[in-house]
């Protein structure tokens, strides 16, 4: 299978897992597959821009895209979203839909602009 065709069948994968998540009531299993598929999207993107980079770990991925510096500053605070860290109880401490963000992250760094 295509590198390019496996990356999208793992990004929907892990959308399709975090929905699943949200609806079994379990939002903090949903927010850890939308940063998944947008740690997904970051390194395939990274590696389409830089022929040398590694993909690594959905963290690792989004902290490298987000201190790239030739990103634009709209997708940094995108990135930004699935770095921050919950609370004790668990929560994100801001209101934010994390498989709306990384479907939008995914659209904003790997659809061909027309």
């Amino acid at each position: 299978m295509s590198q390019k065709f496996q990356w999208e069948r793992d990004f929907s994968k892990e959308i399709e897992n975090a929905r699943y998540s949200r609806e079994a009531g379990n939002e903090g299993r949903a927010r850890v597959s939308a940063r998944r598929a947008a740690g997904i999207a970051a390194g395939v993107y990274l590696s389409q821009i830089m022929p040398d980079y590694k993909i690594k770990g959905a963290l690792e991925n989004l902290s490298d895209l987000q201190s790239h510096p030739d990103i634009r500053d709209n997708i940094k605070e995108l990135v930004n979203i699935f770095l921050i860290r919950v609370d004790y109880d668990h929560n994100l401490p801001i209101e934010a839909d994390l498989i709306e963000q990384a479907i939008n992250l995914k659209n904003l760094l790997l659809t061909p602009e027309e």
